[in-house]
């Protein structure tokens, strides 16, 4: 969505709705869809809501004053924080997906957001999985054993090898008698490329820490090993690894760089490499979107740029990432502003500590 309907739509809704909304208001979601869905929390409490979800032109798809509706339609449960197109849960516990405008084909016992790539996970009623697109229609089938436990993203997608298996052992420590018990596991998988291929495997006692495992920009982060200080891989898409790093914890690769927290609980910024490109200097970070990272360094906030310089300074008391062009920030306790890549204001929220 472009930052002018951004701003075209704020100042409909500012107009046509009660002043007490527009001071209340909190936009918690911009859809990152061709269609663009607004999300909006009645409360400053962010996602616990109650929530109203528009179209750009102003059109209500949902109200959660009570319970989500689609048309009239009640539904139990919305994810409606996805890209288009978003899940919803039906009064007879079925998944299914709208598009912005309608209701897809095809209804699910599990459904997952799309990926940027445009493709989401869905398993069906007999317990085997699918891939689909946005259109809805399937793309990727999978066998009985084969469980996807990442999204397809960047042509890249982790299947697991699931199914029974069999433990032999003792009943209990005081009845040595040996038994055979059936059980549900998982013993390794693979990534594959959306013909097919296995690009490379994951053995049994590696699958743990490749699981939600996803691709983004052509790399994955991986923890290797989990302690005080965490260690980190860099996967490019042959599965090879290009970059090691040891860290509190580190996040997905956006716009070239991953976000990273160090031993003294500073945030700094990796390349797709492994080398730190930003120092570890401020106190809060957001990953990067739209070229642009909210950073906290004593007790305000600015942006930064992919190189480290700042370019929208603030000071802000609260910023938020940048979504179709758009970010929310905060001047002081109260005062909550929507700017653009420039830091130019696109629209004044209004008092919220009222």
């Amino acid at each position: 969505m472009g930052v002018d309907k951004f701003g075209k739509f704020m100042r409909w809704f500012a107009k046509n709705n009660d002043k007490s909304w527009i001071q209340k208001t909190l936009i918690i979601g911009l859809s990152a869809g061709t269609t663009a869905l607004i999300v909006i929390s009645l409360t400053i409490q962010g996602p616990k809501g109650p929530f109203v979800v528009f179209d750009t032109d102003g059109v209500m798809f949902f109200n959660f004053w009570n319970k989500p509706y689609l048309n009239g339609e009640k539904f139990k449960e919305a994810i409606f924080d996805c890209r288009l197109p978003f899940p919803v849960l039906t009064k007879d516990n079925k998944w299914k997906y709208f598009d912005g405008n309608k209701l897809l084909n095809g209804e699910y016992e599990t459904a997952y957001c799309f990926s940027d790539d445009g493709f989401a996970r869905v398993k069906l009623k007999n317990n085997t999985w699918q891939i689909i697109n946005e259109k809805g229609n399937v793309v990727k089938e999978f066998e009985p054993n084969q469980v996807p436990a990442t999204g397809l993203n960047n042509d890249r997608i982790l299947i697991k090898n699931c199914g029974t298996r069999y433990a032999t052992g003792a009943i209990s420590w005081n009845d040595q008698r040996i038994v055979t018990m059936p059980f549900e596991g998982c013993d390794g998988g693979a990534f594959y490329d959306s013909k097919n291929n296995i690009i490379f495997k994951i053995k049994d006692q590696d699958l743990s820490k490749y699981n939600e495992s996803t691709y983004w920009e052509g790399y994955s982060v991986v923890k290797t090993d989990s302690w005080f200080f965490n260690s980190y891989e860099i996967l490019d898409l042959k599965g090879e690894i290009v970059g090691n790093i040891n860290a509190r914890d580190v996040g997905r690769i956006s716009n070239g760089r991953a976000r990273f927290l160090d031993v003294h609980d500073d945030f700094g910024f990796l390349d797709n490499k492994g080398n730190v490109v930003i120092q570890p200097i401020y106190k809060g970070a957001t990953d990067f979107s739209d070229g642009l990272a909210a950073v906290k360094r004593n007790k305000y906030w600015s942006y930064i740029d992919v190189n480290g310089k700042e370019v929208i300074p603030g000071p802000f008391t609260k910023a938020y990432e940048f979504h179709n062009g758009v970010a929310l920030v905060r001047i002081g306790e109260s005062i909550y502003y929507y700017i653009n890549t420039k830091g130019e204001v696109v629209f004044f929220s209004g008092n919220m500590g009222d």
